[in-house]
């Protein structure tokens, strides 16, 4: 499972040249600009739209996403704009905005919120799913379901808010990669606390989807 990191430290971009299947970049409209490593060219990177956070504003994501999309030939996926904990409300705005971001031909990622089922999903318009929610809903068997089902039909599986080495194990059977605030918040210390516990486990093989 790679860990998308958030931001760009001298010890983030040594280990990543060490590790290039084990380390991407997530970025995101609030750090503006364009990052090093997408201008590089050398680095599988994902966007996040920041609509867990209270200042998320469609012009901007959008525009930002204007930007940023001439660097989409190695883009895992852009998370479409969602709704924390409603998968309904959710699904209403993914077909909003799936338009915009086809029209960049960029990569799609339905980021999956509580209530979210197989039935519910548009799978056949996505190209990735983000599992959002919840802590209790994150953490519960819906989210492994759909896990499972987009590994299948072979989409990317992101998961959000990994901030523990414990839920890091949790969801890698399942997943292909994973954030989480405290890569923001600690960067060199968490890359340090994450890092050998990854290596080990990217020995182990994943799940076979059957």
């Amino acid at each position: 499972m790679m860990l998308l990191f958030p931001t760009d430290t001298p010890l983030y971009r040594t280990t990543a040249k060490e590790h290039p299947t084990l380390l991407g970049y997530l970025v995101g409209p609030r750090k503006r600009g364009i990052p090093h490593f997408l201008r590089s060219g050398n680095i599988l990177w994902a966007a996040d739209n920041d609509a867990y956070s209270q200042s998320f504003n469609p012009k901007t994501f959008l525009d930002w996403l204007r930007t940023i999309a001439p660097y989409k030939d190695r883009c895992l996926f852009v998370a479409c704009p969602d709704v924390v904990g409603d998968a309904a409300a959710t699904l209403a705005r993914f077909h909003a905005w799936r338009p915009r971001l086809e029209n960049l031909d960029l990569p799609i990622a339905y980021v999956l919120q509580n209530g979210a089922t197989p039935d519910t999903v548009p799978w056949t318009a996505i190209d990735a799913v983000f599992v959002g929610g919840t802590t209790d809903w994150k953490m519960g068997p819906d989210p492994l379901q759909l896990l499972v089902h987009a590994g299948r039909l072979g989409l990317w599986r992101h998961v959000g808010r990994v901030n523990s080495v414990k839920r890091m194990h949790h969801f890698w059977p399942f997943a292909d990669s994973f954030d989480g605030t405290t890569f923001a918040i600690r960067p060199d210390n968490a890359l340090r606390a994450f890092l050998p516990e990854m290596l080990s486990r990217s020995h182990q093989g994943k799940l076979q989807w059957s």
